[in-house]
């Protein structure tokens, strides 16, 4: 489960880069922001699972 984890991460990395390359900033941001959003609640639910 943790190396899919990490190559996920590696993928949404890349896609944050190539959505940097052909979209506004406004656009990127929310975009990133939403990565970063969304990893934070799936961390907190596997984290909720291992208690």
């Amino acid at each position: 489960a943790g190396t899919l984890a990490n190559i996920e991460s590696t993928t949404a990395k890349e896609r944050i880069v190539f959505f940097m390359k052909r979209h506004s900033l406004w656009n990127n941001l929310t975009f990133y922001y939403t990565i970063v959003y969304e990893d934070m609640i799936v961390n907190s639910n596997v984290n909720n699972l291992r208690r």
